[in-house]
């Protein structure tokens, strides 16, 4: 390891992969560790140590990539050329008063986080200054910047995703430039507070929601400005009904009016998911069905013996369970698995205590990710219980995992997944290293192509994307997201890419 600044750390010909192992190992030809200053506001010994980053890579004539938790599963973040991890590059920071804000009523509800900062760090933050969120994925381990610079969803009904709560973006770009990134019918900061911090100062709202998802490909990402709303508890229950006809409705309608009973309440709730175990959808409790109404924030006291309450945690502890069972083992013991790991269960606590804080221990997770219109929610599932079962009589081939789903509104970001008003997300949680899993997502997505059902892939989860379905999915707003590329990096278009975003069609 070598010292190469102050807060700058390289080290040569690391291999790299992602958390869960299943993104083949690549070896990096330098590996850089950025920090901040000693001082929690001495940011700016960061971005220094970025702007090096940069540098080093363009006169190597190199390619560059950053990585936070690696939780990605798709290659979106490995490289042969350089790579930076910014996982130290972690604060928020309190760096405005109020003359340094367009609209100084701002002050304290946007606030300026680093792009390696976790989300459930960052929750914890702001429920200490009795702030939120407005929404996150299924875990808060993942870092703010890979969260949403890959287009991660979130899960509230009548929220958009993560990277629609981004008000500015900082890149460090071409030449170690550094740029903010904020829209024209929305300024955030001064032009004075840009010049005093040596940033370039760029109004665009095409601009924005083409950064907020970049993946990585419009330079390196320091901080984001997120804006946050009041804090508020989630009332949270989740019960154990069957895949009724009545509920398949609702899943598709999102009609709430509609006499299906929800647990803790009536109308439309804040958050709705359903999990389904694929193998028991004729079972009176073959679904679990997660409901949280929105309550004033209220700090609970701490479970008796120090534990934590997190009722998102026990799809991990059921992957978990199913990492020792043999892919044939999986139809007649998952639902038996799910009675023990996911029980009912209700919890009135702050947004930032109800969801995982942290990336799964003791298992190696993988997914993949689907958005669509909301009316087509049923006619997805039943393309998927459909390849399921084909799965298991022609191939042999037991998916290990659940099929989940969740609801959001449309992003305006321009290659986000959750194009559709309302979207419908569906993860496919399940297990790494099981062989025959990455040929089961090939033919379903082939199914749901030959059934007309209109979907969007998660960029940082299985996918098996092609430039082709990338220009077909995304039409004038890829053309607009290069267009925008291009204004930034000229010339150095070629620094931020790898081999990844070169097959999909991004950056070739």
């Amino acid at each position: 390891m070598t010292i190469v600044q102050p807060g700058l750390l390289m080290e040569r010909d690391v291999p790299i992969t992602n958390f869960s192992g299943n993104v083949p190992s690549v070896t990096a030809k330098r590996v850089y560790a950025v920090r901040n200053g000693a001082q929690q506001n001495d940011w700016r010994q960061g971005v220094k140590n970025l702007q090096r980053v940069v540098t080093d890579a363009e006169q190597a004539g190199e390619t560059l990539r950053g990585m936070g938790t690696a939780w990605s599963f798709s290659p979106c973040a490995v490289t042969d050329g350089f790579l930076v991890n910014v996982l130290a590059l972690s604060r928020v920071l309190d760096v405005w008063s109020p003359q340094d804000l367009e609209d100084p009523s701002e002050l304290g509800s946007v606030v300026l986080v680093q792009a390696g900062a976790r989300v459930g760090a960052v929750n914890d933050y702001l429920m200490q200054k009795q702030r939120s969120l407005r929404t996150m994925g299924g875990r808060g381990g993942q870092t703010i910047g890979g969260a949403a610079l890959t287009g991660s969803h979130g899960s509230q009904i009548d929220q958009r995703p993560i990277p629609d709560q981004i008000r500015g973006v900082h890149l460090i770009g071409r030449g170690g430039e550094s740029l903010w990134i904020e829209a024209a019918s929305r300024p955030l900061v001064t032009d004075g507070w840009a010049q005093k911090e040596g940033m370039k100062l760029v109004r665009d709202d095409d601009l924005l929601d083409a950064a907020v998802v970049s993946v990585g490909c419009f330079g390196l990402v320091h901080a984001v400005a997120l804006e946050t709303v009041d804090g508020f508890n989630l009332d949270f229950h989740r019960v154990r009904r069957p895949l009724s006809d009545e509920l398949r409705a609702l899943m598709r309608t999102l009609d709430f009016g509609a006499g299906y009973a929800l647990p803790g309440g009536t109308g439309r709730p804040y958050h709705f998911e359903v999990v389904i175990n694929p193998y028991a959808t004729a079972a009176p409790d073959g679904v679990s069905l997660t409901v949280c109404w929105k309550k004033p924030f209220a700090v609970p006291p701490p479970p008796p013996g120090g534990g934590s309450l997190q009722p998102g945690a026990e799809v991990g502890d059921l992957l978990a369970a199913l990492a020792g069972l043999a892919p044939g083992a999986v139809p007649t013991t998952l639902q038996l698995l799910l009675n023990q790991q996911y029980p009912p269960k209700t919890v009135d606590a702050p947004f930032a205590i109800v969801f995982p804080r942290n990336v799964p221990v003791g298992f190696k997770p993988l997914a993949a990710e689907l958005s669509l219109p909301v009316a087509q929610a049923d006619a997805a599932l039943q393309v998927i219980l459909a390849e399921i079962d084909a799965s298991r009589a022609q191939h042999q081939f037991a998916y290990p995992g659940l099929v989940s789903f969740r609801y959001s509104q449309a992003t305006r970001a321009l290659i986000g997944m959750a194009q559709f008003g309302p979207t419908v997300t569906i993860e496919f949680p399940c297990m790494a290293g099981v062989s025959g899993t990455g040929d089961f997502f090939r033919r379903l997505f082939l199914r749901l192509d030959q059934a007309n059902v209109d979907y969007r892939r998660h960029w940082g989860q299985i996918n098996f994307l092609n430039p082709g379905r990338v220009a077909s999915d995304y039409g004038a707003k890829l053309t607009t997201w290069k267009a925008k590329r291009a204004s930034v990096l000229g010339a150095s278009a070629s620094l931020f890419r790898n081999a990844y975003t070169d097959a999909v069609g991004l950056t070739a």
